[in-house]
């Protein structure tokens, strides 16, 4: 599997984390196809969706096409897990599928709001960085 590119350590372990949870929850839902064709199917469109995030990566020209990449992977998953778990309900238990697509919805919640904190705190450092940078040329004059 292609290695997803990342801002910084902390958006790494964020998205790390967001996959595992990922992970778990479509495992689950799939615990009845013994042919694992729904499984393998799920991880070729993750396959895509990494590719398509890392390259729209190599192509960020500013801040508002940064903001739209960082959040692409995590809006991209959770539309394919939405569908994912839609097209599996025959696999899902159903007193399980209300809960599946919940935890999908959270997970993905709590990946925004923790990407939403690392782009504040990269957007805060940059901020110290230029004033630090700016103080400097001051002080030298």
């Amino acid at each position: 599997m292609t290695e997803l590119k990342y801002l910084n350590k902390r958006h790494e372990k964020i998205l790390h984390e967001f996959q595992q949870q990922i992970d778990k929850i479509l495992y689950f839902s799939t615990e009845n196809d013994e042919s694992h064709n729904s499984w393998d199917a799920f991880k070729d469109v993750e396959e895509e969706i990494i590719q398509y995030h890392n390259s729209f990566f190599d192509k960020i020209g500013d801040l508002s096409e940064l903001n739209e990449w960082i959040y692409s992977y995590p809006n991209f998953m959770y539309f394919c897990m939405q569908g994912f778990l839609a097209n599996s309900s025959k696999l899902i238990n159903t007193r399980y599928e209300e809960e599946l697509h919940k935890r999908a919805s959270k997970t993905t919640q709590d990946l925004s709001n923790m990407v939403s904190d690392c782009i504040k705190k990269a957007k805060k450092e940059e901020n110290d960085n230029i004033s630090a940078k700016r103080k400097g040329i001051r002080d030298s004059k």
